[in-house]
């Protein structure tokens, strides 16, 4: 059955108790600061037994409980099972951070003593219990029989981005005015780069084609300053747009957000950028942009960036090498642009102890 997605709000536990019995682990624990342990138990009434609840906590926390009863409705594929709605519950953990766990409980038709859960993490993948939940605690009320707690490993959300603060607030005037400079035309005006509509100058603004907020949370949060001020100031992330265009692209990625003219180029310029600077696009933005340069109209395009990228590496003479980049730069060797755009170093051949990171044949680039 395809589960009915309600979100239901949460309420502090009525029922009263804790869980009893051993935790079961659904998901292989980590220690890892980016994900943690939220428990979930389910509750019967002793009047009603067809009247089945579900508590969570983050691990060693406070319980709390859905107050609605579970939609016991669905039935399984193998009509073997009834199978309750899918809940979303928002589970709050240590200082700001906010984990979702969604939950499903399936009852056997043949015996409706026999409950099992299934859990997931927001988006993850489905994880079921194949034993039994033990039914056997009973609240502090002795209105609910409670079963063992179940242990579900969960993703934390990403640190918060303040892209207000330096470094990520460093956007050079001499950057926004040099997009101004290669966009203006020749009468003064400006073609708006995803409306292709005319603008004076008090019209329009220069726009990071992927925003500050998103390179942030999708792989730019561990930046280094260095590495922040090149992205926010790099011409080829810049674009002079319609101010209203801005404002309603926002900090949007490829899937929310396509320009109504230059479909082509923005597709190709997120693809070109994403990959210049190592963003982890989610699937749907990835999904947009390949099926955007897909449209028989985006056939056979090339970006043309503003940074040049060489065509090939320079080759040093056959038999020269140097134990380190220190060692290049001292005998006068000729620093070449790497092909990623991220500064000038020496040919890999030339210092071969060094790494080479981005893949690019260049070494040491600043």
């Amino acid at each position: 059955m395809t589960p009915k997605w309600i979100v239901l709000a949460l309420c502090v536990i009525a029922l009263g108790g804790a869980a009893s019995g051993a935790a079961f682990a659904l998901a292989q624990h980590s220690d890892a600061a980016d994900t943690a342990t939220v428990e979930v138990t389910v509750w019967r009434s002793v009047s009603n037994p067809a009247l089945l609840y579900v508590s969570t906590r983050p691990e060693g926390g406070s319980w709390r409980t859905l107050n609605t009863p579970l939609d016991m409705s669905g039935l399984s594929k193998s009509r073997q099972f009834h199978q309750s709605n899918a809940v979303r519950v928002a589970v709050a953990l240590a200082g700001d951070a906010t984990a979702t766990v969604e939950v499903t409980v399936w009852q056997r038709i043949s015996n409706p003593a026999l409950l099992y859960v299934s859990t997931r993490p927001e988006g993850g993948d489905w994880r079921t219990l194949n034993t039994p939940l033990d039914m056997s605690g009973l609240s502090k009320s002795r209105r609910f029989h409670q079963s063992n707690a179940v242990r579900v490993t969960v993703s934390l959300p990403a640190p918060a981005c303040d892209v207000s603060r330096a470094p990520w607030s460093s956007f050079r005037s001499s950057a926004r005015e040099e997009a101004r400079d290669r966009a203006r035309e020749p009468d003064g005006t400006f073609v708006g780069r995803y409306t292709g509509r005319v603008r004076s100058q008090d019209g329009i603004q220069v726009d990071h084609i992927i925003a500050r907020n998103y390179a942030c949370e999708h792989g730019g949060f561990g930046w280094s300053d260095e590495e922040i001020r090149r992205f926010i100031n790099d011409q080829d992330n810049l674009a002079v747009v319609a101010s209203s265009e801005n404002t309603r692209k926002g900090d949007k990625g490829p899937a929310d957000y396509l320009p109504a003219q230059n479909r082509c180029w923005y597709a190709a310029r997120w693809e070109t950028l994403a990959g210049r600077y190592g963003l982890s696009l989610p699937p749907r933005d990835r999904e947009r942009l390949a099926a955007t340069l897909a449209e028989p109209a985006c056939e056979g395009h090339v970006d043309a960036t503003v940074t040049p990228v060489p065509t090939a590496t320079p080759t040093p003479a056959p038999g020269t090498t140097y134990a380190s980049c220190e060692e290049a730069e001292a005998a006068g060797e000729e620093r070449v642009l790497g092909s990623r755009g991220a500064g000038r170093g020496f040919p890999a051949q030339l210092v071969p102890s060094a790494r080479d990171g981005d893949g690019d044949g260049v070494v040491c680039e600043q």
